[in-house]
């Protein structure tokens, strides 16, 4: 023979399957000695639940309690709702199912502490006198008598569950569950409340809560007819724990696509990003493109130095020649002096310098005064044959004309003689 009888197993059994669909439960004030029994053994007891994350896991068990979304809807989590199976039909509130009272007729018991040895005695006859009255069908004056009981004794429980059993058999299920909790508070183990409120709340369709209750209170005080009504509730616990097993797995399941669906959203963004640095990096550095400007600017003075290329014709002078060089610096020089450029005149090097550049000009700088000399003017161009210091400035020259005199030179006769030195132009 095993250590319980069979049909106690079975609701062992189911009570335990309700403590997985809701571990919450094992908190409840009837399961102290449960509790007790399981930490004297080693076990970890789940965490208490505060009353916020008691609202939130109060998931629906019937078809008339259920809110939109899912007991497991979480909004932040998915983009789109998610579609979840309809609430199974074996598990919604059946013929024997009541909707709750509104608490109008519950009557409040404000004292806190019991009276004398005399209250607590007159308590149990008025208890007595109620219990009488409620068998009768009078509802209502057993709610009075025990209202007046409770008033002289509010600490004993078992006022409470008469009190909460008139509730019951009135059938006001909300008043039945408030003064179940009254009595389970002052005693965890006061079978008859345990059987009372599991009953209200079959009634009221929260099938893993009466479960609990109606297993509780057949452990302490065995009653058949309460065994009968655990397989009703049973079968219905059974079938929200598939629900909710359901709606739990979808709501995984569209997170998980959720989240493949980032992936894939970052994965063709870096894509879209290497891309662009890839044609980025192939794109011509124009940068350069700047320092055109500056080299355009650098054109006039070449231009400027075209005259004096032509000093590289065949039998022009070195003009890397010291003495010409010195000539060509000579400040009086490029200011156009006849008497500067005549002093340099008995240099030989100088003269064929003079000669041949002459030559080349073919005498067109100027329109009279000393033969080829009017091509002095062109000197200008001297500054961009070999960039050197301070030639840029002979590009003047040309606008003076025949050495700079300007018109002067018509006043001369043009068969005057030549003179020989600078003496005759005294």
């Amino acid at each position: 023979m095993g250590v319980l009888p069979e049909k106690d197993l079975e609701q062992l059994k189911a009570f335990c399957q309700a403590l997985k669909i809701q571990p919450a439960l094992i908190w409840d004030p009837s399961l102290t000695f449960f509790r007790d029994a399981l930490t004297g053994i080693g076990c970890q007891l789940p965490k208490k639940p505060t009353q916020q994350e008691k609202q939130a896991e109060n998931v629906p068990e019937s078809a008339g309690e259920k809110a939109s979304g899912s007991p497991t809807d979480d909004k932040d989590d998915a983009d789109e709702p998610v579609e979840y199976p309809p609430f199974p039909k074996e598990a919604e509130k059946d013929d024997e199912c009541l909707e709750g009272d509104d608490l109008s007729e519950y009557k409040e018991v404000t004292a806190t502490e019991a009276g004398s040895d005399e209250d607590q005695e007159k308590a149990m006859e008025l208890r007595g006198d109620a219990m009488g009255l409620m068998r009768e069908g009078n509802f209502k004056e057993s709610i009075d008598k025990l209202t007046e009981a409770l008033t002289l004794n509010p600490t004993k429980a078992p006022i409470w569950a008469s009190r909460a059993e008139c509730y019951l058999k009135w059938k006001k299920l909300n008043s039945a569950v408030k003064d179940g909790d009254k009595a389970l508070d002052l005693n965890p183990n006061q079978a008859k409340a345990l059987r009372v409120r599991g009953q209200a709340k079959r009634k009221l369709g929260l099938w893993t809560e009466a479960a609990v209750d109606l297993h509780a209170a057949n452990a302490i005080d065995f009653d058949p007819d309460m065994a009968d009504m655990l397989k009703v509730v049973e079968a219905k616990v059974k079938k929200v724990a598939e629900y909710r097993t359901a709606c739990k797995n979808l709501d995984e399941e569209a997170k998980r696509k959720k989240l493949l669906q980032k992936q894939e959203k970052y994965r063709k963004m870096r894509e879209e990003e290497e891309k662009a640095e890839k044609e980025a990096d192939a794109m011509p550095d124009m940068s350069g493109m700047g320092g055109m400007p500056g080299g355009m600017g650098g054109m006039p003075g070449g231009m400027g130095g075209m005259p004096g290329g032509m000093g590289g014709m065949p039998g022009m002078p070195d003009m890397n020649d010291p003495e010409i060089m010195q000539m060509l610096q000579d400040p009086d020089v490029q200011a156009g002096k006849p008497e500067a450029i005549l002093k340099y005149a008995n240099n030989p090097k100088v003269a064929q310098f003079m000669q041949s550049f002459m030559g080349s000009m073919g005498g067109k700088g100027g329109k009279g005064g000393m033969p080829g000399m009017g091509g002095m003017g062109g000197m200008g161009g001297m500054g961009g044959m070999g960039g050197m210091p301070g030639m840029g400035g002979m590009g003047g020259m040309p606008g003076k004309g025949g050495m700079g005199r300007g018109g002067a030179s018509d006043s001369v006769p043009k068969s005057a003689p030549k003179p020989t030195s600078a003496d005759d132009l005294d």
